[in-house]
């Protein structure tokens, strides 16, 4: 993933996956999982990253729907 430092990325993809499975029972596609980890990098906040990829899973019509 372009501009996602490498020493965090291992952490943050594990991190991710749980956060989809947790929310969604489904892991990320590559396509979710590159732009979630590229936000969650350029972010000045991480922990508010992290907050609104949450909020993005939960306001999903997949999360809706199936929860």
């Amino acid at each position: 993933v372009t501009g996602v430092q490498t020493c965090a990325l291992p952490i943050y993809s594990l991190i991710l996956d749980e956060v989809y499975l947790a929310t969604l029972g489904r892991y990320p596609s590559e396509r979710e999982k590159m732009i979630a980890l590229l936000d969650i990098d350029l972010a000045k906040d991480r922990r508010l990253a992290w907050e609104d990829v949450q909020w993005a899973l939960l306001n999903q019509k997949e999360f809706l729907f199936n929860h």
